[in-house]
């Protein structure tokens, strides 16, 4: 009876294996941290922390992200690491870091960049949109919707908040097996890239996913981003990474979205439509019509997914986010 019981236990704990939190539509946790010390120090190094899931709590570290959210918020953004020994069977198994955008507790005197900056809404909406670009891009960060308990070790400090949460650019080189690609990585000593010799690079890139990724910023009304050559800067990317795959491609990959229109939501409809038409009209150089028209084509017929995702969200105006899908695809 004995060995029954533990073969039975043994089975039982072999099936209980949680969903990633990239893999499940309601993850929650509590996460355990030193909050006076955090706010107080303006540092980047990682500080004990601990993470309670559903199955099993995990001993983590916790750092602050430096950002423009620090001109603003009080409560800063995270980055958060767990056990990965420990981690199996839990939410976090496979995960090697998350990046945690959360609550911002605006300071008294801040102005803010957009009306809803640093609010659920604001969260949820840069949430749409991630996942908006993981359905046209081949290479996205993984991300997800999560309430997050945050406890102080002292005691003194608890509360629950909506977070966005997205993988470390490590786990998704890893994923994919990606390499990125820096100013570093250039034939051309120490100069900065141009205009010149960027247009000379352009072989390099896949000019599909070029396409894609400039017609996606269009749709989110995005100019908060640089690639060299397309937006004639010196700067080789901002908000945007280069990576390159297995076969040798390179591939413009998007990471930060919050200052977008579709996320700021400080336009009219019309004056939305307006921009994205004078966006469209202004096509970056060194992509071919026939990629144009395959983009094109692949947000068509990628709008009923779009606006499944829509209808998944919460505490934002569904509409409002139908009618940005319907007025590109009659922009398109």
């Amino acid at each position: 009876m004995k060995f029954l019981v533990l073969v039975m236990s043994s089975l039982l704990s072999c099936s209980v294996s949680a969903k990633s939190i990239f893999e499940t539509s309601n993850v929650s946790f509590t996460l355990r941290l030193p909050y006076q010390e955090l706010l107080d120090q303006n540092d980047e190094e990682y500080k004990i922390a601990s993470v309670d899931t559903p199955l099993k709590d995990l001993p983590g570290k916790v750092k602050r992200r430096s950002g423009n959210k620090d001109q603003y918020c009080k409560f800063p953004h995270l980055q958060l690491k767990t056990d990965r020994s420990l981690a199996k069977n839990t939410l976090f198994e496979g995960v090697r870091a998350v990046k945690v955008k959360t609550h911002c507790d605006v300071k008294s005197n801040a102005n803010l960049p957009t009306s809803n900056y640093g609010t659920e809404k604001e969260l949820v909406l840069e949430y749409f949109a991630r996942q908006a670009y993981r359905v046209l891009a081949p290479f996205a960060f993984r991300t997800a919707i999560a309430k997050i308990q945050y406890e102080s070790f002292d005691g003194r400090y608890r509360e629950t908040k909506t977070a966005l949460l997205y993988e470390n650019i490590k786990d998704l080189k890893l994923r994919h097996k990606l390499r990125e690609i820096s100013e570093a990585d250039e034939p051309y000593g120490d100069d900065q890239l141009t205009m010149k010799y960027f247009s000379s690079l352009l072989s390099k890139f896949d000019q599909q996913s070029l396409a894609n990724f400039y017609l996606f910023q269009t749709f989110i009304l995005n100019e908060s981003w640089q690639l060299s050559g397309l937006k004639e800067s010196t700067t080789f990317a901002k908000n945007a990474l280069v990576v390159e795959s297995e076969s040798g491609k390179w591939y413009p990959l998007a990471y930060d979205f919050n200052r977008s229109q579709l996320v700021g939501e400080d336009l009219t409809d019309i004056y939305y439509l307006s921009l994205q038409r004078l966006m469209l009209d202004e096509k970056p150089i060194g992509i071919g019509t026939q990629a144009w028209e395959q983009a094109e084509q692949n947000f068509r017929a990628k709008a009923p997914q779009l606006k499944s995702l829509v209808m998944e969200l919460e505490g934002v105006d569904q509409d409002r986010l139908i009618r940005i899908i319907d007025g590109f695809l009659n922009l398109i």
